[in-house]
């Protein structure tokens, strides 16, 4: 099967601070954000319906080998345990690492259950770790078809319960024409689009191995769809 890394967000500073849009397609919400199945969906809460649901992260395709979800949260904490919200086809989960400041550590590892869906998966850490940022790994062949994550919960030792603010993937169905709704619509307009903290405006184009294309001040640029914060035609 074909195999997608998804990777950073290339693109151009633009030093634009937000202009005033009165309905923007995508935007920052609790629940997960950006283009469905993207790994943005991972973010805050749970808010997946049981079943396939474009509110969850999904891999680019069923059955893909070695996959992965890493999470950022806001404050860095000891991990008491990562409870994962998996809205379809649970069980794939084969490894949790504390990313920590100096180098990965790995909290649990084995076999997760397969229970049916929706299914809350809690892994208490099986080692000490200190951290703000977590890899889920899955072994996607593990349980037929797309295995999907709604949302990580970071429980700390100090009682504390965090949601992910930021996720990336190793790959994810956003790339593929189902899960992008408003970016097709939008394809061959000028748009304003907020990535990375930079506005940028031009033309939007087609997707190209994931990425999404914009003309901008001359340049052609790729971006990752899962890093869009907001999307809006001029």
């Amino acid at each position: 099967m074909k195999r997608l890394l998804l990777l950073l967000a290339l693109t151009t500073p633009a030093h634009a601070e937000r202009p005033a849009l009165g309905s923007p397609l995508q935007q920052a919400k609790v629940g997960g954000t950006g283009p469905g199945w993207a790994p943005s969906q991972a973010i805050g809460g749970p808010d997946a319906r049981p079943g396939d649901s474009q509110q969850a992260w999904a891999t680019l395709g069923a059955d893909e080998g070695v996959q992965w979800l890493e999470l950022d949260y806001a404050r860095e904490v000891p991990i008491e345990a990562v409870r994962i919200f998996e809205n379809h086809n649970p069980g794939a989960v084969v490894k949790i690492e504390a990313l920590a400041s100096d180098g990965p550590v790995v909290i649990w590892q084995g076999e997760a259950p397969k229970k049916p869906e929706p299914h809350v998966f809690e892994a208490a850490a099986q080692a000490k770790a200190t951290a703000r940022r977590i890899r889920i790994t899955l072994d996607t062949n593990k349980i037929p078809g797309w295995n999907e994550i709604d949302a990580v919960e970071l429980i700390g030792r100090d009682g504390s319960r965090q949601w992910a603010t930021s996720a990336q993937a190793s790959s994810t169905y956003a790339s593929v024409g189902g899960g992008n709704g408003p970016l097709v619509e939008l394809q061959g307009k000028n748009v304003l689009m907020r990535v990375g903290g930079e506005t940028l405006r031009g033309v939007l184009g087609a997707q190209s191995n994931g990425f999404v294309q914009i003309e901008a001040n001359g340049r052609l640029l790729y971006v990752n769809p899962a890093q869009i914060a907001w999307i809006a035609a001029e």
